[in-house]
């Protein structure tokens, strides 16, 4: 694993752990059809001075086809053994796993994005004028104001996040 891949992998974690922008991620990815770890990804290349380039869509089909083909299959069977777990421990379990591999996928696709970042493909410098606002909405294909607030919600925690020591 790479020292990007790491740094951005840390960087996610410190900054999904805040209630608030987990709530908003998730708000922004059932709610507006977003990709958490894009937007986590953009987040992290703005603290960095890079932002997604504005032909970047080339470059993230092969992490898109890895999310739909891994996690969101993945995630949709952890949702889907919710009701069962909380009556049965072993489908608990079970649902424990699965909440693992989702996990480890995601990590995959963040070390595929960080690979982007190492390779310059897809991202460029950010100029003056770029806000980290503008980017997120590019990665968010269906923003609405009722979604608003969540993307709100993730600029204010990622502008005050540090960026984890190297």
């Amino acid at each position: 694993m790479s020292e990007d891949s790491t740094q951005l992998w840390d960087y996610a974690l410190s900054l999904y752990g805040h209630a608030e922008v987990a709530e908003a991620c998730l708000s922004l990815q059932d709610e507006a059809g977003a990709d958490v770890c894009e937007l986590l990804w953009a987040c992290w290349l703005a603290r960095r001075g890079w932002r997604p380039a504005d032909d970047v869509s080339a470059q993230l089909a092969a992490v898109r086809d890895w999310q739909a083909r891994y996690t969101r299959p993945l995630r949709a069977q952890r949702r889907a053994l919710k009701p069962a777990a909380a009556r049965d421990e072993n489908v608990a379990q079970l649902r424990q796993a699965i909440k693992r591999a989702e996990l480890m996928a995601e990590r995959e696709a963040l070390t595929r994005l960080a690979r982007l970042a190492e390779s310059r493909q897809g991202v460029c410098r950010m100029q003056p004028g770029d806000t980290l606002d503008a980017q997120l909405r590019r990665l968010i294909p269906m923003l609405t104001r009722a979604t608003e607030p969540a993307l709100a919600r993730l600029i204010a925690a990622a502008s005050a996040e540090p960026m984890p020591p190297c």
